[in-house]
């Protein structure tokens, strides 16, 4: 996704809208936000944290005049942002077990899980 997202919003659009009347800032801003408009499925907080790195990544296009190094950060970003999905989910599910864990250690102190014997 980051070659091709690059391509298209810091590759063709900015290259297409840097030449009108917005010039270079003014296609940093609307391709950035075009961008953001795309990643609709997540929450209000992380767009805007989309939009502001898009701005980032825009300027670095900018001023290197190349896609290399805008494709990279995307890329890089997106390996963090996936392992720290990852991390998540290993900790949510060892923070469950633990609470299973203790669940069952605290029940069986109240011996609510010992079998009585009753003797006829």
């Amino acid at each position: 996704a980051p070659i091709a997202e690059e391509f298209i919003f810091r590759g063709f659009l900015y290259s297409q809208l840097s030449r009108t009347k917005i010039g270079p800032w003014g296609a940093v801003t609307l391709s950035s936000l075009l961008w953001t408009v795309i990643h609709f499925q997540y929450e209000v907080l992380i767009l805007f944290v989309l939009f502001v790195f898009g701005i980032f990544l825009g300027y670095i296009r900018m001023a290197y005049n190349s896609l290399s190094l805008p494709i990279m950060l995307h890329g890089i970003n997106n390996l963090f942002a996936f392992l720290w999905h990852i991390i998540s989910i290993r900790f949510f599910l060892i923070e469950y077990l633990i609470r299973g864990i203790l669940l069952v250690i605290y029940f069986q102190k109240k011996e609510i899980f010992e079998l009585k014997t009753y003797s006829v």
